[in-house]
């Protein structure tokens, strides 16, 4: 009964204290904030493993970013890896797993890939089964040389004579210097490897020149000169095909005035063969110079640029991207054959597209587009003209090459182009009337008529009108020829009528030829000898097309408006290929705004990259 009662009393006492227990609140703050302090502490240390893990990764990232683009720098002269590695143990990284891969062609490309790991070791992870953390870092970086081909296309109209001139012969110069001079003989080395500059001088056409004539042909109606004309068609392609002819500019002086007697006292007669300013210059001071890696060269040519004749960007344009498209290799490659270029352009130019070449069109003007001109058709080749020429030489001539009329013709007309002051000429009047005398053959030179041509008919040599074009400028035909013989005192003994005589077809008033004013009436409209065969405003048109095609098979293109005229700012800014690429150069700034653009545009395209 005692032990009854007694354990009845303690399963009451106890079952009280745990009914106790689990009302009591006093104490669980305690055991949850001890709980929480726990897991805020393994929080932390986390973190804290998560933080020491990332500043090794970013030490480690930094040291092999700053060791790759040391490695890769085409200057470096040490071994590649070492100098990571020399970075490495300066970092005092020395002892982590370094993996490097390198990849060099020539002085042209580097690239440099480095890996690295370490392992940090956790203090607090190690508590949930992580005893270390990896920290990994990889860098690559490359610096390429890339190929620059660069066509310079300078504005060298009359516009630019004297102080422009001057200007931008310095200036062109420095860009000469800012893209190839070094002072490290081995790095000007690998420049003219991969570093070419195409010269393109433009006014009112250009001259081809006599090296890169050889390379594209031009009709071969006349060889005294070498401008090529294009079609409006021509700009809205950049490729010149192997087997196109391109038509040649007729030899001509639209333009020089006075007597022509009085040029055979001209020291320029012997070197342009009658004519004081052809329209095609005869020499080489402003040619083509193609795919140059000489900079000595391309400066004294530069520094020799002549100010002369009228505007046609689009010309200079054209010509600059002949020399950008790849259709060009094919003629590259003979002039490597004949020494004319160098042997390390033998694969330009490059394709479009292509990752490692850049190609640069920098056209500058002080200009706008202006008219251009050519010989009309009917007076361009082998069609005859009424004017007659003989010489005393003719004749030993023909008695040396009898039997040979090709060489006998060839050698005649060499004579006729030399235009010697002896040349003897005569000009063809035709009746106008029935009323009048028989058809007659005059003299100028010494006021002679004739019924047959100087020098009789079986001596004589008949001119085409493309070698009277190539003898006589137009203002001598038109202010000295045909006005003596039909307006000037022996018009009396001429036709008996003052009032006009007919000239190849063509009726010749007694007014018309007094001006040049009255000569380009009858050359615009009634058949004379040149002719206007592109507007201006057509001029615009096909540079934008051209700039168009250019742009897109990413050509750049820069241009400069040296204090040009509105119409060859709009064109400029047009053809640029973004407003960074566009310099316009007002009228009131200095000259030596020009050697600023052009520092600007030859700015080194050399790209030291991270790429990972």
């Amino acid at each position: 009964m005692f032990v009854t009662s007694l354990k009845s009393r303690l399963k009451s006492t106890a079952s009280g204290y745990v009914s106790g227990f689990v009302r009591e609140e006093r104490g669980a703050m305690t055991i949850l904030s001890a709980f929480l302090f726990i897991m805020m502490m393994l929080a932390g240390g986390v973190a804290l493993d998560f933080m020491r893990f990332e500043t090794e990764r970013a030490r480690i990232q930094y040291t092999l970013d700053r060791a790759s683009l040391a490695a890769a720098s085409l200057s470096q002269t040490n071994g590649r890896e070492a100098v990571i590695r020399d970075y490495f143990r300066a970092a005092g990284l020395g002892g982590y797993d370094l993996d490097v891969e390198i990849y060099t062609e020539g002085n042209s490309v580097s690239v440099v890939k480095a890996t690295s790991s370490a392992p940090v070791r956790s203090m607090f992870l190690d508590m949930l089964g992580v005893e270390s953390l990896t920290a990994p870092a990889s860098a690559q970086a490359e610096e390429r040389r890339s190929n620059i081909e660069i066509s310079l296309v300078l504005d060298v109209s009359g516009s630019m004579a004297g102080e422009k001139i001057e200007a931008l012969r310095g200036a062109a110069q420095g860009f000469v210097d800012e893209v190839f001079v070094t002072d490290d003989p081995a790095e000007l080395a690998a420049k003219k490897e991969r570093v070419s500059v195409s010269l393109v001088p433009y006014e009112g056409k250009v001259n081809v020149g006599s090296v890169v004539s050889k390379y594209y042909d031009l009709d071969p109606w006349h060889t005294l000169s070498a401008c090529a004309r294009w079609d409006n068609s021509d700009f809205t392609e950049l490729a010149v095909a192997d087997n196109r002819v391109l038509k040649r500019i007729a030899h001509f002086d639209h333009w020089s005035g006075g007597p022509h007697a009085k040029r055979y006292l001209d020291p320029w007669k012997e070197k342009y063969g009658g004519l004081l300013d052809p329209y095609c210059q005869l020499d080489d001071t402003n040619a083509i110079i193609p795919f140059s890696n000489d900079p000595d060269d391309l400066k004294s040519k530069i520094g020799n640029l002549k100010a002369v004749g009228w505007t046609a960007i689009d010309h200079g344009a054209k010509w600059g991207t002949v020399l950008l498209d790849p259709s060009a290799n094919s003629r590259v490659v003979e002039m490597i054959s004949d020494d004319e270029v160098d042997s390390s352009f033998a694969l330009r130019p490059s394709a479009y597209g292509d990752e490692q070449t850049i190609k640069a069109l920098v056209i500058m003007t002080d200009g706008a587009n202006t008219r251009q001109h050519d010989l009309k058709p009917d007076r361009r080749g082998d069609i005859p003209s009424p004017i007659y020429a003989y010489h005393d030489d003719f004749d030993d001539i023909r008695s040396t090459y009898a039997g040979d009329p090709v060489k006998i013709a060839e050698e005649i007309k060499k004579i006729v182009l030399e235009d010697r002051s002896d040349t003897e000429y005569s000009i063809f009047l035709e009746k106008t009337s029935e009323e009048e005398e028989e058809p007659i053959h005059y003299e100028w030179k010494k006021d002679k008529v004739d019924d047959e041509p100087v020098g009789g008919t079986s001596k004589a040599r008949q001119l085409t009108w493309g070698e009277v074009a190539s003898i006589f400028s137009h203002v001598t035909v038109a202010d000295h020829i045909l006005p003596q013989t039909v307006t000037r005192n022996h018009v009396d003994t001429l036709t008996k009528n003052k009032q006009k005589g007919k000239v190849d077809g063509i009726t010749v008033h007694d007014d018309d030829f007094r001006s040049i004013a009255g000569w380009k009436k009858n050359t615009d409209s009634q058949g004379g000898l040149h002719e206007v065969y592109r507007s201006t405003g057509q001029a615009d048109k096909n540079l934008k097309a051209l700039c168009d095609k250019a742009k897109a098979e990413g050509v750049i293109i820069y241009t400069i408006a040296f204090k040009a005229a509105s119409g060859g700012q709009k064109v400029m800014s047009y053809c640029a290929t973004s407003t960074s690429t566009y310099f316009q150069i007002e009228k009131s700034d200095q000259n030596s705004k020009l050697d600023d653009a052009f520092d600007k545009i030859a700015q080194t395209i050399n790209v030291l990259k991270l790429t990972q």
